[in-house]
């Protein structure tokens, strides 16, 4: 609740910078969600948000740009997307592929010289996936509530 507190009398006064310290410590992850949506709103109402963080899923969740600070001294700074790309590397992600298809592309690969490097399926991450299992107990559990106040 301190924290919702401290995000609340920063934004009352409808601010054009906000600097937030670990805005998320201490709270739970449906909570740390609901602060990171709220991150990214003012990010999209043009609100500038300086975030101190060390969860560093998150920061590459909200950020357009990072700096990484070792010992006081900024050792790396940019854009997101550029940070973290991988030289001469390109993923693609396919829905609905058949084998065939994936064993041509593959096959297309090998021919052209290039090396796939890997193969695998796309996968969500673990805080998705706790709050899509979280969201649906919760939603049964309100259902089941519901029928016993009414019994």
């Amino acid at each position: 609740m301190l924290q919702r507190i401290g995000l609340a009398q920063a934004l009352i006064h409808d601010p054009r910078l906000v600097v937030l310290d670990e805005p998320t410590a201490g709270v739970d992850p449906a909570g740390s969600r609901d602060i990171r949506d709220l991150i990214l709103d003012l990010k999209r109402r043009g609100i500038t948000v300086l975030l101190s963080s060390h969860l560093l899923a998150q920061a590459q969740e909200i950020c357009d740009r990072v700096g990484i600070l070792a010992d006081g001294v900024l050792v790396r700074e940019g854009h997101l997307q550029e940070l973290i790309a991988i030289e001469n590397q390109t993923e693609l992600v396919i829905a609905d592929a058949s084998n065939e298809l994936i064993r041509e592309i593959e096959s297309f690969v090998k021919r052209s010289n290039a090396k796939l490097i890997a193969r695998r399926k796309s996968t969500t991450t673990l805080e998705r996936l706790f709050l899509e299992a979280t969201k649906n107990d919760e939603a049964g559990m309100s259902n089941v509530e519901g029928r016993t106040k009414q019994k």
